[in-house]
């Protein structure tokens, strides 16, 4: 449930020991190197050569994602009465995100937003602040919704956004 799950999975089944304390490791200083942002790329740039070859491994791991069916089926028909925008505070490239979303059956959407593409996140604000000036959007307009209390509530509505914060579903 917790990208530290998923590291210690791969530790796991890689039988690569000290590989989730590496990969969380290299991530803050890849974040702190490239000043608050970084990319999947730059992680692994960071990270102990002994786990580099667990790059291809993690992706493969993140391709393992799936969405409920009635997430799906929910998500899907709001895409086909409003403009949906996703935005998210993430690593990993917009085209390799996409081709998940696509596998999960998430379409309809406009447009997605990734931190690491535009080298600012939601939790700083900037990236909701990016996409409604680039879509010409009023941040009266839309609702948020996210599961996480700083980034998908409080910042958007310091905003003007309304936003909705949704438990996650093992906190059910």
């Amino acid at each position: 449930m917790k990208p530290r799950d998923l590291f210690r999975h791969i530790e796991k089944f890689s039988n690569a020991p000290g590989f989730a304390k590496e990969r969380v490791r290299a991530e803050y200083l890849a974040r702190d190197k490239w000043s608050g942002e970084t990319t999947f790329a730059n992680i692994y740039e960071t990270i102990d050569p002994k786990y580099a070859h667990l790059k291809r491994t993690e992706l493969e791991f993140e391709m393992c994602a799936f969405c409920l069916p009635e997430v799906r089926d929910a998500f899907n028909a709001l895409c086909k009465k409003r403009e949906v925008y996703l935005i998210s505070d993430m690593y990993l490239p917009k085209r390799y995100l996409e081709h998940l979303l696509k596998l999960c059956g998430l379409e309809g959407y406009m447009d997605l937003y990734v931190s690491c593409e535009h080298n600012c996140n939601k939790h700083s604000g900037n990236l909701f602040k990016r996409m409604l000036a680039e879509k010409r959007i009023h941040p009266d307009e839309i609702i948020h919704f996210g599961d996480n209390k700083h980034s998908d509530y409080r910042v958007p509505r310091s905003l003007g956004i309304y936003c909705a914060n949704v438990r996650r579903p093992i906190d059910n």
